[in-house]
């Protein structure tokens, strides 16, 4: 393979990709940026009004949250690639009522859950999160809900209403923020029940634009039933704990230094986030082409190399500045932590593409592979690094474990197309 084949050609492909695709990618794209925009805006505002001590308990409430959270995400995984492989705009619209039919009963349970769990968390960890999951169990089932509208928006290619829900919540907590700290009844509490409220809208939206269907209830459940054999339960299986895994390091944190640290470490990663969104938002576009490709365009590999590259730096220098200027003079440490995690979310911009490609292809038996690789990695890193070395080395293992996700995507996309691997097909239904 010559310079001009790997590189030049790849770069003349981007150049003349569809004005549609570049339209859907940069929209998409854009409405993340302004959303992190927002979130640059919200959270001097959250840190100035609570301070590291306070921001410490807000941020470890969110992380058992959020922990939680994946549990009762069963059968989401299914959402996309379904909605991608149908046409039949009212067969569409049946599978989308039976989604929210089974996530709807998940999430009055994770409620219940995150409510039974806030009475005695208190007595296993140092930071006192109780109260704060107390006051905002009721509403936490909107959490998971919001996860199936995204999936299933980007299933179905509807490029501008997932802008729409990227942007939305942000701005509604962003006005509930300033109201509280207006009206001087700032508190981790009362923040975090903002930012659970803020996410109900998402759910408004998803059943406004959607237009789920309930005729055929049983039928659209069996269909569901039958994906997940084939491929949402593999999914599921690699994915929880995975991302289970992934918030274990602000738990660790939380047992092994103070809310300080804790809080330290969560606005880093808050401010390395918007790296991965051109990735997420080049791969959310393309899901429903990659359904039936052979192989991922080589263009758009390229691009979200590139542009991993890019947002890296431009993040990690923007950031700095933020928290020089913006933010409280206690949280100048956050800077040597944002470098590092910096290059930690380039990893997920670069491996965002062959993730939806393996998803979109079916392939749950890999992702739960890859999943349990990247569970055992992460808790080998996180659990031996951050008793020894506090944030850094949570930083340290954070690096790792998104460089092992990246190494599995390559490996098992190029096995994939190399026709190793086959799309797990779901039984036959003989009745």
């Amino acid at each position: 393979m010559t310079l001009e084949d790997f590189w030049i050609t790849p770069i003349r492909k981007i150049r003349a990709l569809s004005v549609s695709f570049v339209g859907q990618s940069g929209i998409l794209f854009g409405s993340r940026i302004f959303s992190m925009m927002l979130g640059f805006i919200t959270a001097p505002l959250i840190t100035n009004a609570l301070g590291a001590a306070e921001y410490g308990r807000m941020a470890f409430a969110i992380g058992v949250v959020t922990w939680l959270n994946l549990l009762f995400t069963f059968g989401l995984d299914s959402a996309p690639k379904m909605l991608a492989n149908l046409n039949d705009d009212q067969e569409q619209r049946r599978l989308v009522g039976g989604f929210f039919v089974i996530v709807g009963m998940m999430g009055l349970l994770f409620s219940a859950t995150v409510a039974i769990l806030s009475t005695f968390i208190d007595h296993y960890f140092k930071v006192v999160s109780g109260p704060i999951l107390l006051m905002v169990a009721a509403g936490v089932w909107a959490l998971p809900m919001q996860l199936l509208v995204e999936w299933m928006l980007y299933g179905l290619q509807r490029s501008m209403i997932l802008s729409l829900v990227v942007i939305l919540p942000r701005l509604v907590y962003l006005c509930a923020v300033l109201m509280l700290v207006q009206s001087g009844v700032a508190n981790a509490g009362n923040l975090y029940l903002a930012h659970v409220i803020s996410t109900m809208t998402v759910f408004i939206i998803g059943v406004s634009y959607l237009h789920p269907r309930l005729d055929g209830l049983s039928r659209s459940l069996h269909s569901i039933w039958q994906d997940l054999q084939s491929f949402g339960r593999y999914a599921y299986i690699g994915r929880v704990p995975a991302v289970l895994v992934y918030h274990v390091d602000k738990l660790l944190l939380g047992w092994f230094t103070d809310a300080r640290q804790i809080g330290f470490y969560s606005l880093a990663l808050t401010l390395s986030a918007p790296v991965a969104l051109i990735g997420n938002s080049v791969s959310q576009v393309v899901y429903k082409d990659l359904a039936a490709a052979k192989s991922i365009p080589r263009s758009v590999i390229l691009l979200t190399f590139l542009s991993g590259c890019v947002a890296a730096l431009g993040v990690a220098i923007v950031g700095t500045l933020a928290i020089r200027y913006l933010f409280p003079a206690e949280f100048k440490e956050t800077i040597f932590y944002l470098a590092f995690l910096c290059i930690a979310t380039s990893f997920q911009t670069f491996y965002a593409p062959f993730n939806s490609f393996i998803s979109a292809k079916g392939h749950g038996r890999i992702l739960r592979k890859m999943g349990w690789t990247y569970s055992a990695g992460a808790i080998f890193f996180d659990a031996g690094l951050i008793p020894l070395l506090g944030v850094i080395g949570a930083v340290i293992g954070t690096i790792l474990s998104n460089a092992v996700w990246l190494v599995q995507c390559i490996w098992y996309y190029r096995r994939i197309i190399m026709g190793v691997y086959y799309s797990d097909k779901p039984k036959e239904d003989t009745s």
